[in-house]
């Protein structure tokens, strides 16, 4: 496997990760009346506060690891290719 395969594999990996991200963003933000409706139907004892925490650090995790994991090793194989 050469630099260029992995920078482009991860590349990809940061813009699908990103992509869910923002879907999972708008989704919090735009439809979380009918997304917590849902979340409630899983976990009955589920209140408002629980589900806005836990989607916020969800959020903040999801956005680290595609930064440690994705971003920073496309920049870094970037930068050595160059």
């Amino acid at each position: 496997m050469n630099l260029e395969t992995l920078q482009t594999f991860f590349g990809y990996c940061t813009l699908i990760g990103y992509g869910v991200l923002l879907l999972w963003t708008v989704v919090f933000r735009f439809a979380h009346d009918w997304h917590f409706g849902m979340a409630k139907g899983w976990f009955k004892t589920a209140t408002v506060e629980a589900y806005d925490m836990v989607n916020f650090a969800g959020i903040a995790a999801f956005k680290l690891a595609i930064v440690l994991f994705f971003l920073i090793p496309f920049i870094s194989i970037w930068l050595i290719a160059k």
